[in-house]
């Protein structure tokens, strides 16, 4: 199994919002504190024409799976933002698909869950943003 690392940073991603949830003070204190991240993660290339689609995670609070999605919509959904909030990025965010598989080391709320496939997203496709 070959897991492929793709980067981002040829382009920028952007996420806009209409509202800045994070005032200076706030964002200092999200820096400083630890990232959460999933013990074990897979991420490769969904397989040439293959059917469906989704994102969900698993019952028990502890793995994470994505089959046949583009990064774009993982972005969207993990940052809980509209597909318009996010510009820029080279084209194949939004056409090339995805299996993710991650699992916790413990069990975990689901915005546990989500702030470890940011640092997932952030790893592996070298994602980098503005908000």
């Amino acid at each position: 199994m070959t897991v492929h690392v793709i980067s981002v940073l040829a382009a920028a991603v952007i996420i806009t919002s209409a509202t800045n949830a994070l005032q200076s003070h706030g964002q200092s204190q999200v820096e400083k504190r630890t990232r959460l991240a999933f013990e074990v993660a897979t991420v490769k290339p969904s397989a040439a024409g293959a059917p469906g689609g989704g994102i969900r995670p698993l019952p028990g609070g502890q793995t994470y799976i994505a089959k046949n999605v583009p990064l774009r919509v993982m972005i969207a959904l993990m940052y809980h933002v509209a597909d318009s909030q996010i510009s820029g990025g080279p084209d194949w965010i939004n056409t090339e698909r995805y299996d993710v598989e991650a699992k916790a080391e413990h069990p975990a709320s689901l915005e546990q869950l989500h702030e470890m496939f940011q640092t997932l997203l952030s790893d592996r496709f070298e994602l980098r943003f503005h908000r």
